[in-house]
């Protein structure tokens, strides 16, 4: 039943109460005047207390006519004042006759006037006898005239006022039962609509307790169950868009309790997910047993490329596909996490030594070639391990312990795999404080370049020198790159500072060309000014405050570098090249190797990493391998630059086996840019073998 349907009851109850209520009082009013009009007829009300006093004034003039009449021996004056009487009388029965509906029969009113005339003129005539015979027959008349007028007034009246009066009482007392019967019928009424009302209330309440409280609980995050759905329909219709909305609010909930713990891409419980896993075995554990738990950290080297290059979609089935090769590998107990877009970790109880093979195995599933949307890429990972074997130390600083051991075991270009150890957390907190202290040496230039020569592997003709950059630091002294630079890269400061090298370099390299005008400077470039999109116009305004042609300039780049799609490399590289400006593939073999690469970039030179040079004259596989890369590079036009070359076994093998140009510490260390000048460029003549 409906809210409105519920107030048109109510409404009708109440209009019934006040129709009997008003009903009872017209009744009785109703039954009074009838009983009033009933004897009355056409009189009017007014004529009711004249007639009562004609009456009464009637009887009380005789009774005095009487005793006056019947004292004979009354004085002429005071039988005078009976005629005024009786004329008094008179006009009294004339103001009744013109009163309308009070007389009926006009021939009763003529004989009473008619009396009282002759009453009148006997008084009259007795005043005037002295005759005391005469007297009392005229006093007899006198009288009998009177009674005769009195009885014809009563003979006219319709009404017996007694009658009335008593008829009027009853009307009266009818009237009042009424009354009183209508506040009974009031009353009864009142309570009848306030139990209505009540029950109305108790209807419309009801729910909206419900929904008070459902409310309540919803703004306490209890799970709450549906609002029973009764009650009028308007309510009915309210408690359904509530019970819909919790149901909404119950599913956002579900949604952001599974965004505060997955990872939405891959579906894998998050890193806050972790910490309670890691809490809840702290907890579970017996603290007098020991029992090891490793955690393993992680991250998916390039993932961030592949995405910039190749779109989200892309970026997230390369996750999943990875995902699924991890699942592949873990054991049931082990339990994988996502802690971020790029970095997993896997949960495992078992040693150190147990973690790091479970690490290899990741390495060796995870680095098989992924095909995703049509494109096949070479997954790297590195990963980090950290491990107790105390309860009482499960806490959210393994996650971190691994984190640590993951970054400092990180090697460009390939998949990494570290144990966490108390130096390394040592090490991480100088990396923190070189961050820091890094941005203060730019400024101040506290970083030089020192030079290592690049010479022809056949004859030792110096060709130019590779620009490497050092750190003057004024507290730990001259540091190599291995020390500063992957932070420099990771802290967002290498371009700053590979500009700054740069131009030093052209400004040494520019000096040096005017002594040997076929001198070529290399400089490595980082994978981060690549993808500055200014990278041209850097080196083309360098270029020009030093004075450096552009033919004096190779720009090393590293494969890595080479399959950044965040980058323009190829277009880059094709406007640097038509400009005059070399282009060496650096460490080629250690990471990407793609003859695809070669051919797409059209570089001018390949440089031989050192691992495959060092040991070359008595490594026959070593030897296979550079040779295959020798022919490569004369496939593509390419010149050959070996690195890491220290012996002359070394230097003759690859002369056999076709190298251009060589460098290492048979040639030359590298030095600052004086010694590089005293030494080569003073004489170059001399500089046939070189020495350290």
């Amino acid at each position: 039943m409906s809210i409105r349907r519920d107030l048109i009851l109510i409404g009708c109850a109440a209009a019934v109460v006040v129709g009997v209520v008003a009903g009872t009082v017209v009744w009785a009013d109703v039954v009074h005047d009838r009983a009033v009009s009933s004897h009355t007829n056409e009189i009017s009300e007014e004529s009711v207390p004249l007639m009562k006093s004609a009456h009464a004034t009637l009887a009380s003039a005789l009774d005095i006519a009487v005793l006056d009449i019947e004292s004979a021996e009354r004085s002429r004056p005071q039988l005078e004042q009976t005629i005024v009487d009786l004329d008094n009388l008179y006009d009294a029965v004339s103001k009744i006759s013109d009163v309308p509906g009070v007389v009926a029969e006009d021939e009763a009113v003529r004989r009473a006037m008619e009396q009282l005339d002759n009453a009148s003129a006997s008084l009259s005539v007795l005043i005037e006898t002295t005759d005391s015979a005469s007297r009392a027959e005229l006093a007899s008349s006198l009288v009998e005239s009177i009674r005769l007028a009195f009885e014809s007034l009563e003979s006219a009246s319709f009404i017996s006022l007694s009658e009335f009066d008593e008829e009027v009482h009853e009307a009266e007392l009818r009237q009042r039962n009424g009354r009183w019967i209508a506040i009974l019928v009031a009353a009864a009424g009142f309570i009848i609509v306030a139990i209505l009302m009540r029950r109305f209330a108790r209807r419309i309440t009801a729910p909206l307790k419900s929904i008070r409280t459902a409310s309540l609980m919803v703004a306490e995050g209890r799970d709450i169950t549906h609002v029973s759905e009764e009650g009028p329909s308007e309510l009915v219709d309210v408690v359904a868009s509530f019970n819909t909305m919790t149901d909404v609010v119950s599913e956002r909930e579900r949604m952001l309790t599974q965004l505060a713990y997955r990872d939405t891409t891959t579906g894998l419980e998050n890193r806050v997910a972790l910490c309670d896993q890691i809490r809840a075995l702290r907890l579970t554990r017996p603290v007098d047993r020991s029992f090891e738990v490793s955690i393993l950290a992680l991250t998916l080297e390039g993932l961030d490329e592949v995405i910039a290059g190749h779109g989200y979609d892309v970026g997230d089935n390369y996750m999943t596909i990875v995902v699924e090769r991890i699942r592949s590998i873990q054991t049931t107990s082990d339990l994988l996490f996502g802690l971020r877009n790029d970095t997993l970790a896997l949960l495992t109880v078992q040693p150190p030594e147990g973690a790091t093979a479970l690490g290899d195995s990741l390495i060796a599933s995870i680095a098989m070639p992924l095909r995703a949307h049509g494109s096949v890429f070479h997954p790297r990972v590195s990963i980090g391990v950290a491990t107790t074997t105390t309860p009482s130390q499960i806490s959210d600083s393994l996650i971190v312990d691994a984190e640590v051991a993951k970054l400092a075991g990180r090697v460009e270009g390939q998949s990494s795999i570290l144990v966490f150890d108390q130096s390394l957390r040592e090490r991480s907190t100088d990396r923190l404080r070189l961050t820091e202290e890094l941005e203060n040496a730019i400024d101040v230039d506290e970083f030089v370049v020192h030079y290592q020569p690049i010479v022809d592997v056949r004859d030792g003709r110096l060709l130019g020198a590779e620009a490497l950059v050092r750190w003057q630091h004024p507290v730990k002294g001259l540091l190599q790159p291995v020390d500063f630079l992957e932070t420099a890269e990771q802290g967002g400061h290498i371009c700053r500072l590979g500009l700054q090298i740069m131009e030093e370099a052209f400004r040494d390299a520019a000096r040096w060309r005017e002594m040997a005008d076929d001198f070529i400077i290399t400089v490595n470039v980082s994978p981060r000014q690549l993808g500055t999109g200014t990278f041209v116009d850097d080196v083309a305004s360098a270029l020009q405050r030093t004075g450096l042609p552009p033919t004096a300039l190779c720009l090393e780049i590293t494969e890595a570098a080479a399959f950044n799609p965040s980058t323009n490399l190829t277009r880059d590289l094709t406007t640097l090249r038509l400009r005059g400006i070399g282009v060496a593939l650096d460490d080629f073999g250690t990471g990407f190797s793609s003859l695809h690469l070669i051919n797409t970039l059209r570089v001018d030179y390949i440089k031989i990493d050192q691992s495959f040079v060092l040991g070359v004259s008595h490594r026959p596989e070593l030897r296979a391998m550079v040779s295959s890369i020798m022919r490569i590079a004369d496939a593509y036009g390419c010149e050959t630059i070996a690195e890491g070359v220290e012996t002359e076994q070394d230097a003759s093998l690859l002369t056999t086996l076709g190298a251009t140009f060589a460098q290492g510490y048979l040639y030359g260390r590298a030095v600052s840019a004086s010694d590089f000048e005293l030494r080569w460029m003073m004489d170059l003549e001399s500089a046939t073998t070189g020495t350290d």
